[in-house]
């Protein structure tokens, strides 16, 4: 369930951030990497195809750094999850139909 801080919901879950409107930016362990943002919606979805936890602290074992994997030959995984507005620069994956997306708000908005 989404927290509050200062009045402003902060998600903490992968659907929570596509709902509001964010997208994801993971940040590296090692070499500080966040070029890469992701459009949580098709993220979201693409965890729930494979009945992974969107939790975001779960979901980040799930990413790795691709600059680091071909430096050291290890995956290194991000430090967080970072929640980020939305831009024309964000990978976009496979995103839900239209309806299953709308039957999904409904069940969060409750």
């Amino acid at each position: 369930m989404a927290r509050y801080d200062k009045g402003l919901k902060i998600p903490t879950r992968l659907f929570e951030a596509a709902a509001l409107g964010r997208s994801i930016k993971p940040i590296c362990g090692r070499c500080g990497n966040e070029k890469t943002t992701f459009e949580s919606i098709g993220l979201w979805y693409y965890f729930k195809r494979r009945s992974w936890n969107d939790d975001l602290n779960a979901a980040r074992f799930h990413f790795w750094c691709r600059q680091c994997g071909f430096e050291i030959g290890k995956r290194v995984r991000p430090r967080i999850l970072e929640i980020v507005k939305e831009s024309a620069d964000d990978k976009f994956l496979a995103r839900p139909s239209e309806i299953d997306w709308k039957n999904e708000l409904k069940r969060w908005r409750g």
